[in-house]
C-alpha cells in the first residue's frame, strides 16, 4: 500500500473521527433540548433527531452532485439504510438487557409504509437507472408517511417524578444547545465534502466504481451519528427514542435520493453491486418486520440473525471488490 493511499485512508479516519465528535455533541444537544420542553419520545426522535443524524448523508448528496459523482451518494445513501438495520440495530438488541422495546413506537400499517419507503432506493436501483419519476416516488412516499405518523393520536406514557424533577430543575439553555447543533452540522456537513473528495480518490486509484466506495466505506463513515446514538441509548436505556432516530434516518436517506437524482436529473449505476445489496437489504427488512411483530420487542437472537445478514453483505460486496482490482 503506498504513501497516497495511506494519505487518503487517513484523511477519511481523520473526518470519521470529526462527525464522530460532533455527532455526539448533535445528540446530546437535541437531547436536552427535547428534554427541556418535554417532548422527548419514539416521534419526536423519529422526524428530529433522525433529519440531525443523517446530516452527513445529506452533505455528502450535496457534494457528490457538485463533484459530478451522483453514483456515490447513491451507494452511500442505500448502504447507510442497510447498515442502520442490518448493524446498529441489531447490535442496540443485542447488547440491551431486553432487546430493544417497541412499544409506543409505530402502529403495524405505519411500520409497512416505512420499510417499504426505506426499500425504495435499493428497489429502484436494480436495473441501474435512477429515473426522475423514481426519484419523485420516494419523496412523495416520505411525505405521506410523514403526514400519517403527524396525524396520529400520541401514546400517553407517564414519566417517573425523578423524571419530572429533572426536567423542572434543568438549567438547559435552549439557545445554547440550537447554537451547539448549528456548528455541528456545519462542520459535519464539511466533514461529508471532504469523504466525497476522499472517497473519488480511492474509486480512481483502486479502478472501482464511486458507488461501492460509498456502499463499503462511506454508508459506515456517515452512519458515525448513528452509532453515537446506540452508545448513549445503551447507557441511559433510552432504546425506544434510538429505535425512532434510525427509522427516521433510514427515512431520510430515501429523502435524500430522491432529492439526489432530481439534482442530477437522473444517473445510472453498475447493476450487479446494486442487485446484491437489494436481495439482501429487502430480505432483512422482512425478516424485520416479522420480528418486531413478535411480542413488541426485538430480541438479542433475532437481532444476531440480522447482523448475520450484514457479514453475508460485507463478505459478497468485499469479494466483488477484489474481483474488479484483480480485473
Amino acid at each position: 500500500m503506498n504513501i497516497e493511499i495511506l494519505s487518503h485512508i487517513g484523511k477519511i479516519l481523520i473526518t470519521i473521527g470529526a462527525i464522530w465528535f460532533f455527532g455526539g455533541k448533535l445528540v446530546d444537544s437535541v437531547s436536552n433540548i427535547s428534554r427541556k420542553i418535554n417532548q422527548s419520545g419514539f416521534t419526536t426522535a423519529l422526524f428530529i433527531l433522525g433529519l440531525l443524524t443523517s446530516v452527513s448523508e445529506l452533505s455528502v448528496m450535496i457534494n457528490a452532485t457538485l463533484s459530478g459523482t451522483p453514483q456515490v451518494s447513491a451507494g452511500n445513501v442505500t448502504g447507510a439504510s442497510l447498515m442502520l438495520f442490518l448493524c446498529i440495530i441489531p447490535l442496540l438488541a443485542i447488547i440491551g438487557k431486553k432487546g430493544i422495546t417497541m412499544k409506543h413506537t409505530l402502529t403495524r400499517s405505519q411500520l409497512i409504509i416505512s420499510l417499504i419507503t426505506i426499500s425504495l432506493p435499493s428497489l429502484f436501483l436494480i436495473d441501474g437507472r435512477a429515473t426522475i419519476f423514481e426519484g419523485f416516488l420516494c419523496i412523495v412516499a416520505y411525505a405521506i408517511l410523514f403526514t400519517i405518523v403527524k396525524r396520529s393520536p400520541k401514546p400517553i406514557i407517564e414519566k417517573s417524578k425523578h423524571e419530572i424533577d429533572i426536567i423542572t430543575n434543568s438549567k438547559i439553555s435552549i439557545p445554547r444547545e440550537v447554537g451547539k447543533i448549528l456548528i455541528s452540522v456545519v462542520v459535519i456537513f464539511f466533514a461529508g465534502e471532504i469523504l466525497v473528495s476522499e472517497a473519488n480518490n480511492l474509486a480512481t486509484l483502486f479502478g472501482v466504481p464511486q458507488s461501492l466506495i460509498g456502499l463499503l466505506l462511506l454508508s459506515v463513515g456517515t452512519n458515525i451519528p448513528e452509532l453515537v446514538v446506540a452508545v448513549r441509548a445503551v447507557t441511559k436505556h433510552h432504546s425506544d427514542i434510538a429505535f425512532g432516530g434510525y427509522i427516521g434516518s433510514a427515512l431520510t436517506n430515501t429523502l435524500s435520493f430522491g432529492l439526489l437524482i432530481f439534482m442530477n436529473q437522473g444517473f445510472q449505476v453498475p447493476v450487479v453491486q446494486f442487485i446484491i445489496t437489494a436481495i439482501i437489504f429487502i430480505s432483512g427488512l422482512i425478516l424485520f418486520y416479522f420480528f418486531a411483530q413478535s411480542k413488541n420487542t426485538l430480541s438479542k437472537n433475532e437481532g444476531i440473525i440480522l447482523f448475520m445478514l450484514y457479514i453475508m453483505f460485507m463478505i459478497i460486496q468485499t469479494l466483488f471488490f477484489f474481483r474488479i482490482l484483480n480485473y
